[in-house]
């Protein structure tokens, strides 16, 4: 479907204004910015990034407990990700995410997502969405009381990345394998 220039290089500044506005705990106007700019986006007939502005808004979902809100976009993005894959193994993450954020927590779907991001993520070679992953599916197993799940992939990536690195994720990530 043919999209007009015009939107379609309005819309991507509106999400990604709407996500500075979550990240600055303005959540609520941020989820709302980002929706706008989604209908707007999806009104343009294109799906190029579709999938990654899509967490976006999931994610901010998640911060404001809406996590079947968060389910239902991440499917859809799910769905169209295919053509977009760089960003898959975030999706999955998201997806884990949400299932352990709803009343009941899904807990063996949300470590199925987890180790589906991490298998999608170390085929593409895309160590941070790895680490991610890898994050998420340790922090459940500890909640678990299982820590040994996800404990060696961590030492395998903190030991990937250089010295000097400042990823927020690597620091969690030695801050687990320090604590015993």
């Amino acid at each position: 479907m043919p999209h007009d220039e015009t939107s379609y290089w309005q819309t991507p500044p509106l999400i990604l204004q709407g996500w500075s506005l979550m990240v600055q705990g303005r959540t609520p106007e941020g989820i709302e910015q980002m929706e706008r700019g989604l209908e707007a986006f999806q009104a343009a007939g294109t799906i190029e990034s579709w999938s990654y502005y899509q967490s976006m808004l999931a994610e901010g979902y998640l911060l404001v407990g809406r996590a079947e809100d968060a389910i239902q976009i991440l499917h859809d993005a799910l769905s169209v990700a295919t053509m977009t894959a760089w960003w898959l193994p975030e999706l999955y993450r998201l997806q884990g995410e949400s299932l352990l954020a709803l009343p009941i927590p899904l807990l063996e779907d949300a470590r199925t997502s987890f180790r589906q991001a991490i298998a999608i993520a170390r085929s593409h070679g895309t160590r941070a969405l790895e680490l991610r992953s890898v994050l998420s599916l340790y922090r459940l197993a500890r909640g678990d009381g299982c820590e040994d799940d996800g404990r060696q992939d961590l030492e395998m990536l903190l030991e990937w990345f250089n010295d000097g690195q400042t990823l927020p994720e690597l620091f969690e990530a030695t801050e687990f394998l320090t604590q015993r």
